[in-house]
């Protein structure tokens, strides 16, 4: 026979639940913020603690409203329903906490630390300039990179909520109330451990990431297309609809060209390579391979870079020939209009630091450094990483051509452990402040509040069962 002693146990369970939840996420803050000895993390830890720790404070008044006199079947049905939501929210905490805690994979950790540096070289530089103009820019936390078994890497903006966090529940109500992440994110894939010339591949991402923030309202990715489609539209007004569709991979494409230069496109080139065929055909979120290294070489040749031989006849000699016709018309003016694609009155070249001479002096330093003797010496400035990392796809491009196997095998070690070093120690001291934050509090109590709201069954992973 139930009675409200064992309706009273059953609504402590359900804040045991709770309060489980709050002690294991502060042991792990205490933890990573032990670790974070750079004070790198601040503003991501501080982030995800005010989302889920307002989330929880919401989801505990709720619980409070669960009275221990309404009959057993009542009372056991919404503390099951708070349970579930309690479970929720821990899955949102171990998304992000999963993130984290790659650092302590001894070996993940070389490459996660020089990805670190990467990104911050890519991402703020464009803000720390656009400051000058935007007092109040909101530029949040830089994102933070990940390891995962995918093949291509991914930039995971906070408008964009990943497929891991919304595949199990209703998208409607993600799109509402997971609107903004507390962290945004990049996703690199595991090869990069082995072989970490692929972090060049983050300059692509932190375009997405730069395209997303830079300008309120997300104003800059419909800039891009307005001005890509336009361009388009001048030369067949049939292609208009297709570039406005490949715009912000080529918006990301041409900022890549701008943080890595060339070697961006020699970069893109490995990824693209694919049969004969494949290479003259267009995707639905991207141009064809032949047009879309064909365009990063344009851009670098109009920043006045130089664009080596090999990469433009190895793209050709994969393909059906070089871009001819409309399609080359439409992405030379693309590539040109491009240049001139501003934000707060400045344009893209400066605000990402841009400088043509890096690329003739810095980077085939670097290159010459981590081929030859003795240990390169990392450099303490906001770009160093991002020309280290160039410097190291520079010096992978000359490893790869040696025709020893044995040699190639040698070299290509020393290149991957001596590159990871270099990059991770490529870091301005002191810490990594952000510009103003979300309110992530807010952010926090509105998620806790959409799970009141919402129907619990529609939370519960399909297939679960007693």
């Amino acid at each position: 026979m139930f009675d409200q002693q064992q309706n009273r146990v059953r609504i402590d369970e359900s804040r045991q639940s709770l309060v489980a939840l709050q002690s294991d996420l502060t042991a792990w803050l205490e933890k990573r913020r032990l670790d974070d000895v750079h004070h790198q993390y601040h503003t991501q830890l501080d982030s995800l603690e005010q989302v889920v720790g307002s989330a929880l404070t919401e989801l505990g008044q709720g619980l409070g409203t669960i009275l221990s006199d309404r009959p057993p079947g009542e009372v056991y049905d919404a503390c099951r329903d708070f349970d579930v939501r309690v479970l929720w929210l821990r899955r949102v905490w171990d998304f992000f906490r999963e993130k984290f805690d790659q650092r302590d994979d001894p070996r993940l950790r070389p490459v996660l630390k020089a990805a670190d540096e990467v990104v911050w070289s890519c991402y703020r530089p464009a803000f720390l300039r656009a400051l000058v103009w935007s007092p109040g820019l909101d530029a949040g936390p830089a994102p933070l990179p990940f390891i995962e078994s995918r093949y291509s890497p991914e930039a995971f903006p906070r408008e964009l909520v990943p497929q891991d966090l919304k595949r199990d529940v209703d998208l409607t109500f993600l799109r509402t109330h997971l609107a903004a992440l507390p962290i945004p994110l990049v996703r690199l894939p595991t090869t990069c451990v082995e072989a970490p010339w692929g972090l060049i591949y983050l300059a692509h991402e932190l375009g997405h990431h730069v395209q997303y923030r830079l300008l309120p309202d997300r104003k800059l990715v419909d800039d891009t297309a307005d001005l890509i489609g336009n361009e388009a539209r001048k030369i067949s007004p049939a292609a208009e609809e297709s570039w406005r569709s490949w715009s912000r991979e080529i918006f990301a494409d041409f900022y890549s060209v701008l943080l890595m230069g060339t070697w961006a496109a020699h970069a893109m080139l490995e990824l693209e390579l694919r049969g004969h065929a494949e290479m003259s055909k267009p995707r639905a979120a991207y141009p064809s391979p032949l047009i879309r290294i064909y365009l990063m070489a344009k851009t670098a040749s109009l920043l006045g870079l130089t664009v080596e031989e090999d990469l433009l006849d190895g793209l050709f000699a994969l393909s059906d020939g070089s871009p001819a016709g409309l399609e080359k018309e439409i992405a030379d003016r693309v590539a040109e209009a491009l240049l001139g694609l501003k934000a707060y009155g400045q344009t893209l070249s400066y605000l990402s630091s841009h400088a043509a001479d890096q690329f003739k002096t810095a980077v085939p330093g670097w290159r010459d450094s981590l081929l030859g003797d003795p240990e390169p010496q990392a450099a303490m400035t906001l770009e160093a990483a991002r020309l280290a990392t160039a410097g190291t796809v520079a010096a992978w491009n000359r490893v790869g051509g040696e025709a020893d196997d044995k040699e190639r095998s040698r070299r290509r070690e020393r290149l991957r452990t001596r590159s990871v070093s270099l990059i991770a120690e490529c870091r301005l001291p002191g810490q990594r402040d952000a510009p103003p934050e979300v309110d992530t509090a807010g952010l926090g109590k509105g998620l806790a509040e959409a799970l009141l709201a919402q129907n619990p069954k529609d939370l519960e992973t399909p297939g679960e069962s007693v």
